[in-house]
């Protein structure tokens, strides 16, 4: 698989690494969200899920996950008296 590619979809990732650019160039710098942090979440709630450590997730994948992450959180009531 390629490192210009997602692992999840399969879309070009544009990441800036993949294109032997600094990883400041790259637009997940820019996100808000540690995409490490997202990714890793994601491997833990799909342990059948490989991801090679050479590939980045592309922009629609790494949102689909923060958006999912955000939804279970706030989904979960907690009753304070």
């Amino acid at each position: 698989m390629l490192e210009s590619h997602c692992p999840i979809c399969q879309q070009n990732n544009q990441c800036a690494m993949a294109y032997s650019q600094n990883i400041e160039n790259c637009w997940c710098m820019d996100t808000g969200v540690s995409a490490v942090d997202l990714i890793a979440q994601y491997l833990r709630q799909h342990p059948q899920m490989s991801l090679n450590k050479q590939q980045c997730l592309c922009r629609t994948c790494l949102d689909k996950i923060a958006a999912s992450q955000l939804t279970s959180k706030s989904s979960v009531k907690i009753y304070i008296p």
